[in-house]
């Protein structure tokens, strides 16, 4: 993008520039009206901090980052 506005900015044509550098026109005008913007969050579903086992059981995240560590950690990980 920094390539294109050097080029534009120089006077050549801004279609012209785009093509050569690849970058569609739409994509272009939509980064520089956001320009400058902070990234809004657009929501989404929370991170629960749990999962759920086969039988419906919740399990921390916490507990499964234990496991992991301790199946890394043992003998039979590495055979």
């Amino acid at each position: 993008m920094e390539i294109a506005d050097k080029w534009i900015q120089l006077g050549y044509a801004i279609k012209t520039v785009l093509k050569i550098v690849g970058i569609l026109e739409a994509t272009y005008y939509a980064r520089r009206k956001n320009q400058g913007k902070p990234k809004v969050d657009n929501g989404g579903r929370p991170i629960p901090g749990y999962s759920m086992k086969k039988d419906g059981q919740p399990v921390a995240d916490e507990q499964i980052k234990e496991w992991k560590a301790t199946a890394a950690c043992s003998a039979s990980f590495f055979v």
